[in-house]
């Protein structure tokens, strides 16, 4: 946030709490640095000048999912897509993920064949 910003938030708030400047704004914005914070009043104030309203995700596919590697699996896995040729592991995450999907929709699924669906600690142990 700019400096104008900071000075149209502080000349709102002044009308109700004069000792409020540019500094005390930029504080109760960084909340976590300073340990200050706008009050009730100061915060409907600051929402009304601001016009605050809540994020929506932007994205064409917003789901993350996510698992952690050992180093080594990890490094595994990055030299195996450069081999490969595939670009990210963005790519390589949504074309195993849609392959599986297909796969499972056609056959049984893995609590049916009485596998577990969890890995252990390493996902090298996990695949043995």
């Amino acid at each position: 946030m700019n400096d104008t910003r900071y000075t149209a938030i502080a000349a709102a708030l002044r009308e109700e709490f004069p000792k409020a400047n540019n500094g005390t704004v930029s504080m109760a914005l960084h909340t976590n640095d300073y340990g200050v914070k706008f009050c009730a009043r100061a915060q409907e104030i600051y929402d009304t000048v601001t016009q605050r309203k809540p994020r929506r995700p932007h994205r064409v596919k917003p789901i993350r999912l996510q698992c952690r590697l050992t180093e080594s699996t990890a490094q595994r896995v990055k030299q195996a897509l450069e081999r490969n040729g595939i670009a990210s592991m963005q790519t390589f995450l949504e074309i195993l993920v849609l392959a599986w999907l297909a796969q499972s929709e056609c056959s049984t699924t893995w609590a049916e064949k009485g596998e577990s669906a969890a890995g252990g600690d390493d996902t090298d142990d996990a695949l043995k």
